[in-house]
C-alpha cells in the first residue's frame, strides 16, 4: 500500500476546527502553531525544501519569499510567515501569553491567506 504525504493545509483546518470548539488557553496556542506550521510547511514543500529539517529552514523559507525583486504576492507571504512564526514562538514558547480568540481567528485567517497567496504564484 503506497503512502499518501500528509496535506499540511489540514494543520489549518485543525487549527480553525480547534479554535471553534474550545477557547481555552491550550487550545487557543494549539490553534496558532497549527496555523504556522500548516502555512510555513506548505511554503517549504512549495519551494522544493521539503527534506531541509535544521534550525534554518524557518529563516530559509521566510526569506526565499523576500529575495532579488519580490513580487507583491512574494512580500505578502514573507512578511505573513514572519508574522505567523513570530505568534508561533509566543505561542510555544512563553510561559504567559494573552491571545483572544479574535486574535487567534485572524491567525488563522493570515495562515490561510499565506495558502490562497502561494497557490497564486509561480516559484522559479
Amino acid at each position: 500500500m503506497a503512502k499518501i504525504a500528509f496535506n499540511w493545509q489540514d494543520y489549518i483546518d485543525f487549527a480553525q476546527e480547534l479554535l471553534e470548539k474550545d477557547i481555552s488557553e491550550k487550545s487557543l496556542r494549539s490553534s496558532v502553531s497549527r496555523a504556522y506550521y500548516g502555512a510555513f510547511i506548505c511554503c517549504r514543500n512549495r519551494l522544493g525544501l521539503s527534506n531541509r529539517k535544521d534550525n534554518e529552514i524557518h529563516k530559509i523559507v521566510c526569506e526565499r519569499f523576500n529575495s532579488d525583486n519580490p513580487t507583491k504576492e512574494e512580500m505578502s507571504i514573507f512578511n505573513s510567515l514572519k508574522d505567523l512564526r513570530r505568534f508561533r514562538n509566543t505561542a510555544d514558547y512563553e510561559n504567559f501569553c494573552d491571545f483572544t480568540p479574535q486574535q487567534v481567528a485572524l491567525i488563522v485567517d493570515k495562515s490561510k491567506n499565506v495558502i490562497s497567496l502561494l497557490n497564486s504564484i509561480e516559484l522559479d
